[in-house]
């Protein structure tokens, strides 16, 4: 009796013991189970942080001027490698993208601060046109300001095609400057050159180095590089525009967009001979701008648009006048274009200065440059004329 007694309760601490391994085996799988759930969370939560992480560099380069990524070496490039040539640019392209590169010199900026506002005011408003549908401008991905000399932004490529339908391309041109108003920006640059056709007579903007809104005060010509005859009240009103090139605040956004609309206008008139017969002749002859307003629609209404309300209540008025120490330097030196001194910097002489100031000034033309004449303002038919030494003040919007 008392063996048996001894082999059952030594078979019961034995079950005990068993029982104990297998509560402490399932424990220690609850335990492993937990800690791969807890893993896996954690890894989880990095995934979605280093995801989140990376859509913030990816902003963070679109926004705050990062390199270039590393597949795009600036070291690569060479004169062979120039796809076109600007006013202030060269232009590279590579596979299906293209890099702007901006250098610094003294003909075209005032100083390095004057260089720098300009690359970001023009990166500002093509990053903001980036979600535009359909889209009016070409996809910035990055921009580069390592280098204090030159500036680059790497850009979408556009491949410019052949227009098969001139009254489609006509309104897809002028939907895309409706676009870039509702916006709240002027291009203050259309040209042959600064836009292209797409598939589809489609319209896309491709420089915007000119282009502001009314936060920017913009140094622009009248009409910038185009060649054209501008209507008579605007002749009536101020007989220096188009005559001289000279620069001039536009502080209205209104005029800046009466401009854009005038050059496009004249765009399409090179392309479609048919409309050009019909309505140049009527816009050079328009003796108000309620007229011109009139005949706009009238073209609207003719390339298939409906009428543009964006003049309503406003008043033309023609704006100041003004040059720039800059201009002035150029000039004299030569650098602005071929025949400038001989018969631009004449024009600006009698236009800005006394008989008697021009007498010193025809003696000694580098008196142009001393603050003297540079602070000089006065009213000459009544445009006020401004000589400035500093660069109009740029707001990064």
């Amino acid at each position: 009796m008392v063996v048996k007694e001894k082999i059952r309760s030594k078979m019961k601490r034995t079950k005990m013991k068993r029982t104990k391994v297998k509560r402490t085996k399932v424990k220690r799988s609850k335990i492993k189970r937990t800690m791969k759930r807890s893993l896996k969370r954690r890894s989880s939560r990095k995934t979605k942080k280093t995801k989140i992480n990376r859509k913030k560099k990816r902003t963070k380069r679109m926004k705050g001027g990062a390199q270039l990524p590393s597949e795009i070496k600036k070291e690569d490039y060479s004169e062979t490698d120039l796809f076109a040539r600007g006013n202030f640019s060269e232009i590279f392209r590579v596979d299906e993208k293209i890099i702007k590169k901006m250098k610094y010199d003294n003909d075209n900026y005032f100083d390095k601060k004057h260089f720098t506002d300009k690359f970001l005011k023009e990166v500002a408003i093509m990053e903001s046109l980036n979600d535009c549908s359909p889209m009016i401008s070409p996809t910035i991905y990055a921009y580069d300001m390592s280098n204090p000399e030159e500036y680059w932004i790497l850009m979408e490529y556009l491949e410019n095609k052949d227009i098969t339908d001139t009254k489609l391309f006509s309104k897809n041109a002028f939907e895309a400057l409706d676009a870039l108003y509702e916006r709240g920006y002027a291009h203050c640059d259309i040209k042959k050159g600064n836009f292209v056709v797409t598939s589809d007579n489609g319209f896309k903007f491709i420089d915007f180095g000119e282009a502001t809104n009314t936060e920017s005060n913009g140094r622009i010509f009248p009409f910038m590089g185009n060649d054209f005859e501008i209507p008579k009240f605007i002749k009536d009103m101020a007989h220096w525009v188009g005559n001289i090139w000279i620069f001039s605040i536009i502080k209205d956004l209104e005029i800046l967009k009466f401009c854009d609309i005038l050059c496009l206008m004249h765009e399409i008139f090179r392309i479609d001979p048919d409309i050009r017969s019909d309505f140049e002749k009527n816009l050079v002859d328009c003796e108000s701008f309620e007229d011109f307003v009139s005949l706009y629609n009238n073209f609207r209404k003719r390339i298939g648009l409906i009428d543009y309300n964006g003049f309503e209540g406003f008043s033309f008025t023609i704006p100041n006048l003004c040059v720039d120490q800059l201009l002035f330097k150029n000039i004299i030196n030569g650098a602005a274009f071929p025949g400038a001194k001989e018969v631009l910097l004449p024009a600006l002489i009698e236009n800005l200065f006394t008989e008697e100031q021009q007498g010193a000034i025809k003696s000694n033309q580098h008196i142009l440059l001393t603050t003297e004449y540079i602070d000089y303002l006065r009213d000459k038919n009544g445009i006020v004329i401004t000589v400035m030494d500093v660069p109009f003040e740029v707001n990064i919007f």
